[in-house]
């Protein structure tokens, strides 16, 4: 890092409390995208912008041992409250049916997004 080798964040220390600054900020905006979507539901646009975010998140991007971390667990629990599993009611499919028109049930949640 260019800030690393020139000294521009200080000591092993120093280092960490901005990085730790860092991920409390992402866990503050994650939390807030999560009470947004318990208490009022997520516009379709923005739903789909979080599974867009979500899709290209990988498990353990930062610690390295495969967990998922707790601003994208937050954000998933927020995805599942923008979404409407009501209409999963409405669909009376077999599981033969559901695993062959996989894709299609797919499209069908995505279309129950508030």
């Amino acid at each position: 890092m260019e800030l690393q080798k020139n000294m521009a964040l200080g000591d092993a220390r120093h280092r960490r409390q901005v990085r730790d600054l860092f991920f409390d900020i992402r866990q503050g905006l994650a939390d807030c995208v999560f009470a947004f979507a318990a208490q009022s539901g997520l516009p379709r646009q923005d739903t789909l912008r979080l599974i867009d975010y979500l899709s290209k998140v990988k498990p353990g991007d930062s610690d390295g041992q495969g967990v998922v971390q707790k601003t994208t667990l937050t954000l998933v629990m927020a995805l599942m409250y923008a979404i409407d599993f009501s209409a999963i009611s409405k669909v009376s499919m077999t599981c033969h049916e559901f695993t062959t028109n996989g894709l299609a049930m797919i499209a069908f949640l995505l279309s129950a997004v508030r």
